[in-house]
């Protein structure tokens, strides 16, 4: 069975802010952590922004979500990475290990 976790942060409209998190340790895992459209709501069609982990073998894979722009790649995914998003000037911001993509 999977573990779900549910952290409610709430941001104001037009306020700057943001969220990052690490990667966990351990075997590759699949994970979505982002803002979602509906409470129980939890496939990637579901996150209007955030970041996901596709867990396959030893080269797990990150991907941003964004309602408005799709889905971008950004790279392996290694144990301890920082990855975060960030509402900055009205714009939606990934960055992993202060990279912005």
């Amino acid at each position: 069975m999977a573990e779900v976790s549910l952290l409610t942060y709430f941001l104001r409209p037009s306020t700057q802010g943001w969220f990052e998190f690490v990667t966990p340790a351990g075997t590759p895992t699949s994970f979505i952590v982002g803002v979602l459209q509906a409470e129980n709501a939890w496939t990637t069609s579901d996150v209007r922004t955030g970041i996901y982990q596709v867990g396959n073998s030893n080269a797990p894979q990150i991907y941003s979500i964004d309602a408005a722009s799709g889905q971008v790649s950004l790279g392996n995914s290694e144990p301890g990475d920082v990855l975060r998003v960030e509402r900055s000037n009205g714009n939606v911001v990934y960055s992993k290990n202060g990279i912005v993509s």
